[in-house]
């Protein structure tokens, strides 16, 4: 986890950003986090979401998995 940057740093995001959020409910931010930072993040999550889901029965064929609350399954998840 030692590699991983701060992620709560400030991001500087312009009006137009903003607006598009607010009208559209979700924004696409470019860079910020890198490449490996990326990889360290999915890895992690896909991970804990399939440990946590491995004896239990797969509902719709497997299709969905839980995953809400990862977050207190590791320091990594936590930290995204």
């Amino acid at each position: 986890m030692n590699t991983l940057s701060n992620i709560d740093n400030y991001y500087n995001l312009e009006n137009e950003k903003i607006n598009f959020f607010w009208q559209n409910g979700y924004v696409i931010l470019k860079n910020v986090l890198s490449n490996e930072e990326i990889a360290i993040y999915r890895e992690e999550i896909k991970k804990v979401s399939e440990e946590r889901n491995k004896n239990r029965e797969k509902d719709f064929g497997g299709a969905f998995q839980q995953a809400l609350n990862i977050r207190f399954d590791s320091k990594v998840v936590e930290r995204f």
